[in-house]
């Protein structure tokens, strides 16, 4: 084996750490990501965050499916000076990002917690963060909740092999209603929000078809028969089931309360924390079955039309009615 090959191997299995299986939940906003995050959040040995939000941006940051990405670190990573460069890069990156405050932690902690990683990779970067968010609650295992990461799962699961994805589905007429008059909607008429959904949920089946653990829920199914959904998620992440993550609501409040005032530089926008904790209310009360399928009566005749015409093909292919 050359020197380059046996450098490869060392930085691979640097970067696969045996870890314990690590949920990402993924979805459309809107589709109950914040829901299922609270319940598996409710679970004695689980902890997740708010929306981390930064992972693509280390992904964009270098080329994973590059051969050449794997030369430039393996000869990068001999030079001490490289080492904490990028350790500092992360360190600034995360900490920079408009979701830090929410996490609640402490900067210099996790700064000394950072310096103490041998070696120090991205990989192992984004475990200490988790890692530390988790300890607050003296819990020893963690995951993540943030829809857009639907459309980055191959990336995310080269820095994090543990990583065990669950895609949440609604009903995008539902989805539709929910988004619409909110800031981050993906446009203001309904065949740019069907078409946003139906290109979210296509990009992460295709990329969960070449990860190792994907798995689908509806929405739906949360809601009307969780017991079963969340016995079937808790199998699949390797977990002992819990009856009281079904009461997930009761702490609702005080983990909802993690959210801050967020400032999105970039955009030039203050996100209120009120306005934010009121897009979440409903999951601080017990899932409510009225609420599915609501498009058949708030949503337009036209409307439905109009967003069949986008998005029917996909709907009529995950069972809903049209």
């Amino acid at each position: 084996m050359n020197v380059f090959m046996k450098s490869f191997e060392q930085l691979r299995d640097s970067a696969t750490t045996v870890a314990p299986p690590m949920p990402i939940i993924v979805g459309v906003p809107r589709s109950g990501t914040t829901l299922l995050r609270l319940m598996l959040d409710a679970h004695s040995q689980i902890a997740i965050p708010p929306e981390t939000d930064f992972i693509p941006a280390m992904t964009g940051l270098i080329n994973p499916f590059s051969r050449l990405f794997y030369r430039r670190i393996v000869l990068l990573a001999q030079h001490r000076h490289v080492r904490d460069n990028l350790r500092e890069a992360f360190y600034r990156l995360v900490t920079g990002w408009p979701s830090w405050p929410d996490f609640h932690l402490s900067e210099e902690q996790f700064r000394a917690e950072l310096s103490r990683l041998r070696p120090f990779t991205l990989s192992n970067g984004l475990r200490c963060f988790y890692r530390i968010y988790a300890a607050r609650f003296g819990k020893p295992r963690w995951g993540d909740k943030t829809p857009k990461y639907g459309l980055h799962l191959n990336a995310i699961e080269r820095l994090l092999p543990e990583a065990h994805f669950i895609h949440i589905i609604r009903d995008g007429r539902d989805v539709a209603l929910s988004v619409k008059d909110l800031w981050f909607a993906p446009g203001k008429n309904v065949e740019a929000i069907a078409a946003d959904w139906r290109r979210r949920i296509l990009t992460a089946r295709a990329q969960g078809r070449r990860c190792r653990h994907y798995i689908e829920v509806r929405y739906e199914d949360v809601v009307i028969n969780s017991e079963k959904i969340l016995g079937e998620i808790c199998r699949f992440i390797e977990v002992q089931f819990e009856p009281g993550i079904n009461e997930f609501y009761r702490r609702a409040p005080q983990r909802l309360d993690e959210l801050e005032t967020m400032y999105i530089k970039d955009e030039g926008r203050i996100v209120p924390k009120e306005d934010r904790l009121r897009w979440q209310r409903l999951t601080t009360t017990p899932p409510d079955s009225s609420r599915i399928y609501g498009w058949k009566t708030a949503m337009t005749r036209r409307d439905q039309l109009r967003y069949e015409a986008v998005g029917g093909d996909l709907l009529r292919e995950l069972g809903y009615e049209i």
